[in-house]
Order: C-alpha cells, then structure tokens, then sequence
C-alpha cells in the first residue's frame, strides 16, 4: 500500500477525479481477481506435488510455500519458468528503482526544505548550516537505503511476529494522518480550486501507477503466509483489497481537494509550515518520514522476492541446499545492491512508472495468474480424483480469465499508442 499512497494522488491529480475513481476500482477488482487465481494455483500445485509423492487422496493445501517462479515451473514447464521469471525479475527491478528514488527525494526534500520538487537537479544548493548540494543528500540517502535494506532482508520472516503487527499499525495510523492533513487542508482553503472531471491524456501513468500500487502478486503467499486459517485466505483477500481500493480513493480525492498541484511524490506536498500549530507540525514531520520507513519495509519485500527469483532462475530447483552458503546467501544480494545504480543516474518517476506498471505489471499481476490458474484448473481435473478445493477463486466460471485476457490486451493496446507521445514530452 505505501507506493499507492505516494504515487497514485499525483497521477490521479492529472487525470480527473472520475477517470482516477474508474481507474482505481476497476484494477482493485482485476488485481484481486488475480491474486484470487494466483492462491487457487498455489492450492493445485500442493496437491499435484502431494500426488506425484504418492498421496492419492490429498485435500487441496497451502502445506508448500512456492514462489511465484517456482509456481510457474511446476505447472508451465522450464521454458516457460525461464521466460517469464525474467520479466518478473525485470518488474522487481523497476519497482526498486521506483520505491528507491520515492524514498531518496523524500529525504532530501525534507532535510533541504525548499527548490524544484518535481525532481532533484544538480544546481539546487542545500538550506543553510547543511554544506552538501540537494542532488548529493539525495544520492547519499539512496545507497544507504538500498544498502540497509538489502542487509535486513536477510532477517526477515515469514512468520507473525510482533513486528508484522507493528508495521501494521503504523502504516494504517499515517495513512491516517495523511487523510487528516489533507482534510485539515481543505477546511483552510479560502479558495476551492476546480477540480477537474477528466483527463485522458495521462493515461498512462495514471494506468502504470495505480497497477504497481496494487503490486504484491510475486510475493502474495509470503505477504499471505502469517494467516493462520488458511481455508478462509479468499474472504480474507475480498476485504483487504476492498479496504485498499477505499483507502486509494479516499486519498487521491483529498488530496485534489487540498493541494494545487499535488505533488509526484505526495508526501512532499505536507511541507511543515511556521504557521502551522504544534499538532499539524508534528503530523507534518512524521507524514515527511513516512517514505523513509514505509518504502524501507517494502524495499525488504522487494529484496527477499528478487533473491528468490534470481535464485530459482540460477541454480537448480531441486538441489538448492546442496549449494555453499556464499552463493546461496551473499552472491544474490549483491545483484539487488545493483539496483542503486539507475536512481543514482536519474531521480524521475515518470519515466519508470508507465512502462514499470503497464508492462511489466500486467504481465506479473494478471498474465501469470491467468496462465497458473487456467493450467491448474485443467491438470487437477485431468489428473486427480474429484475434490473441492477450498481455496479456488470465488468467482470460477470459465469467462473471468477470459475477461482478465481481454482487458490487459486492450489495457496494452490503448497505453501503447498513447504511450509513445507520451514519453516524448517527458
């Protein structure tokens, strides 16, 4: 949720509260649905293993914890694994880039208060008493988030911890001060400014930032993993997704409201004011380090997942183990420490966001699972004994995968043509 709440109020700003609502909503739905698939073939895939070992009349399960390229070896095949397991890998990359500049502007903005925000040049000087160009606190803030991040990767679990609950609180409790904020701001606007009802013509940044604010499908089961009963994993994604969609809207459409314009990164948009009073000022403060911390967590996401992936691309799915601890633990990180170089080059989102989130998004978010669950569907009823699987999509006719198909070709079609203009004015 926290690149949603950074990224989607800017996109939204450009394309007119109705077409930003439509758009929100619509890829909430598509994005549930195929994390719906994606769980219904993690469920085949434990009973297609529990078959080949031997146990005949094996229930449906989420015993095996599989990654998404490992889903895609089991049921497509190693053709298939090395094929799309890059462009998910390609998709990481990009999200890192993307989560790595929020969080290096963000720093810098706040400790250099003042310059362009739109992105950060080479000739904005740092405020007084802070001897460092703005362009070098925001380099420097990037290679020691990437680098903690990478480290503390390395020690996060899957399972419920008192951190995960944590974490929880405080993403929910500044989600919170940014609705307050902005809502405080609206009641101090002396002058409402029009809002605009629609605008096309940033389609496609408004497409690719609102499919990467739903982005967790390489890492759904992980992300999933902490719930105990699993039998009710499907209701429980109907009412997270459902909260989020609510959540995006309800901030997008504030910040409309509140700010003019509003911001590429939204946290940028609550500079603290001297006029302010002290609760706002502290709300203020802690909205300005809330892409530190929150792009911090999701960062380690990103990290544990990319591992992962490179992992299963690189070395045997069967003989993992039997790889030494340097390669197993310390030669992977080092390709995600890599990831640094690009926002170290150049600090625009908008020109990794359309392409990121449209692209490789769509591929990740709903091809996959469209190919997982259809592949699922026709080994589990080919090859085992009828059963009910508990944990199938609630919506299982034959004509939603296809609906899912339908949409991400026209979604690529339509951002395709008005992509390249686009660009071209970047």
């Amino acid at each position: 949720m926290t690149l949603g709440v950074l990224i989607l109020p800017g996109s939204y700003s450009l394309s007119g509260w109705f077409i930003g609502s439509v758009i929100i909503i619509w890829l909430g739905f598509i994005s549930w649905l195929s994390a719906s698939f994606l769980i219904e073939a993690q469920a085949c895939a434990n009973r297609l293993e529990d078959y080949r070992k031997g146990i005949l009349d094996a229930d449906y399960s989420l015993t095996r914890d599989y990654n998404l390229s490992e889903l895609i070896m089991i049921m497509l095949g190693k053709t298939d694994q090395v094929m799309y397991t890059t462009i998910v890998i390609a998709e990481l990359y990009f999200e890192a880039f993307i989560v790595t500049i929020v969080v290096g502007r963000s720093v810098a903005h706040t400790i250099c208060s003042g310059g362009e925000v739109e992105y950060v040049s080479n000739d904005q000087t740092c405020s007084d008493g802070i001897p460092f160009q703005k362009i070098n606190i925001y380099r420097i803030s990037t290679l020691v988030f990437v680098l903690v991040g990478v480290v503390l990767s390395a020690f996060s679990s899957k399972k419920a911890t008192p951190l995960h609950l944590i974490i929880s609180i405080y993403r929910s409790s500044m989600v919170l001060a940014i609705i307050i904020s902005a809502a405080y701001k609206i009641g101090r606007n002396k002058t409402q400014t029009p809002v605009a009802m629609a605008g096309a013509h940033q389609l496609p940044k408004l497409l690719g930032s609102t499919i990467l604010s739903f982005m967790c499908h390489h890492s759904i089961l992980r992300i999933l993993y902490p719930v105990h009963k699993k039998n009710r994993l499907q209701s429980y994604i109907v009412k997270i997704f459902s909260s989020v969609i609510c959540l995006y809207v309800i901030i997008s459409f504030t910040a409309i409201l509140a700010f003019e314009p509003v911001q590429e990164v939204y946290s940028i948009n609550f500079a603290v004011q001297s006029d302010d009073f002290v609760i706002k000022k502290v709300f203020d403060y802690l909205i300005a380090v809330y892409p530190a911390v929150a792009g911090l967590i999701v960062f380690i996401e990103i990290s544990r997942s990319l591992q992962e992936h490179l992992q299963v691309l690189c070395l045997s799915f069967n003989d993992f183990e039997t790889y030494n601890f340097c390669i197993r633990k310390l030669y992977f990180p080092f390709f995600v420490i890599l990831s640094v170089v690009v926002p170290l080059c150049t600090n625009k989102i908008k020109v990794f966001v359309p392409i990121a989130g449209t692209f490789g998004g769509n591929i990740t978010q709903n091809i996959i699972p469209l190919l997982l669950v259809h592949t699922g569907r026709k080994t589990c009823q080919k090859t085992l004994q009828p059963s009910v699987n508990y944990y199938s999509s609630p919506l299982k006719k034959w004509y939603w995968p296809l609906a899912v198909f339908i949409w991400v070709a026209i979604s690529l079609f339509a951002t395709t043509i008005t992509l390249i203009p686009y660009l071209m004015k970047l």
